[in-house]
């Protein structure tokens, strides 16, 4: 079942340029999606991760939190998201105006490339949201819940293929354990399903 908003990055910011996307193979089209995702994320955390996102904790915290175990698998957005992770947690309130002036020059440019360029994932969501007389609203929360979790939710859909071709040249005991890890993953991938289903009525 095809997800909404899961089309490739027009661009990727290494490869801008090089490529038409009519070219790309099966391969380099999913690393697009998932840069896409990533990108996302740092959007998100660069635009309002000093809000609050409750009475105790910012919006760049709960990012930091569901995001624990994962790793964004673009080198340069996880250099940016571990800067801005060492910074906030020195209490500099990293942002994109205090980045923009960051001594590396390929974080100066990222950082511009996030915040600058339309993004298809973003614009996606803001038709959604426009179709259901919200978009005049405050979407930060929502922009970062559906960054989040869709993020996530195409982290665990890899995780279980890759399970899943395991699981066909396991031996008996091996596979056992590879199904407790199916069963795992199935029932986080409904979780964030069901959490998505529900994030813009909130």
């Amino acid at each position: 079942k095809k997800l909404p908003f899961e089309s490739p990055a027009q661009q990727s910011f290494e490869s801008a340029g090089q490529q038409p996307e009519d070219v790309l193979d099966d391969t380099q089209r999913l690393l697009l999606q998932d840069e896409a995702h990533e990108r996302n994320i740092l959007k998100v955390l660069l635009e309002y991760g000093q809000r609050s996102w409750d009475e105790t904790h910012t919006m760049a915290e709960y990012i930091f939190e569901e995001l624990e175990q994962f790793h964004l698998e673009t080198p340069l957005l996880e250099k940016l998201y571990e800067i801005y992770k060492v910074q906030y947690y020195q209490g500099l309130e990293p942002s994109v105006k205090t980045l923009l002036y960051h001594d590396d020059e390929e974080i100066r440019s990222l950082v511009v490339a996030l915040t600058v360029f339309p993004h298809e994932l973003s614009q996606k969501w803001d038709e959604v949201m426009e179709s259901m007389n919200i978009l005049n609203k405050d979407t930060s929360r929502q922009d970062v819940i559906l960054s989040v979790n869709y993020y996530k939710l195409r982290k665990i859909k890899k995780m279980f293929e890759e399970n899943q071709r395991d699981m066909e040249s396991a031996g008996f005991e091996e596979f056992k354990r590879l199904l407790e890890v199916h069963k795992h993953l199935k029932s986080i991938e409904t979780e964030l399903t069901k959490r998505l289903g529900t994030v813009i009525i909130k």
